[in-house]
């Protein structure tokens, strides 16, 4: 009796924890939303004529797929795709895709600074100066 009552008590212990370390993993449901509708964006620009936009609609959708799978990797993302895509106005595309836009454009001006900051160390670590960037043509 003592027995079963102890595996009761671990296979419940056990079970309350796994729940928890899952729902570390899983995003608040407001971020998983608004990634998975910057991923639809994206898809739906890659699909446009216009060259520019099928290269900004890649470029949000690598973003936001990576967004997503670095921060819930057993994510489905084509289910919530589906699902989100039916809950999504066609008039709010152009309110979407600037908020999306902003994220990406944020995200490039942080790597720009980083590359900048990049150059900075390498020249006091060096004593050299960077190398010059390539002209542009």
């Amino acid at each position: 009796m003592r027995k079963s009552r102890w595996l009761g008590i671990c296979a419940g212990i056990i079970a309350l924890s796994v729940a928890r370390i899952e729902a570390r993993v899983h995003l608040p449901r407001s971020e998983l939303v608004t990634d998975v509708r910057c991923v639809i964006i994206g898809i739906k620009l890659a699909g446009m004529t216009d060259v520019s936009r099928q290269s900004a609609g890649t470029m949000l959708t690598l973003y936001y797929i990576g967004r997503l799978e670095g921060r819930a990797p057993k994510v489905d993302l084509e289910d919530l795709i589906f699902k989100e895509i039916k809950t999504m106005e066609p008039g709010g595309f152009d309110s979407e895709a600037r908020r999306c836009g902003q994220g990406l454009a944020d995200k490039a001006r942080q790597l720009t600074q980083m590359k900048k900051d990049m150059v900075e160390r390498e020249r006091g670590i060096s004593g050299y100066p960077a190398p010059a960037a390539p002209p542009l043509k």
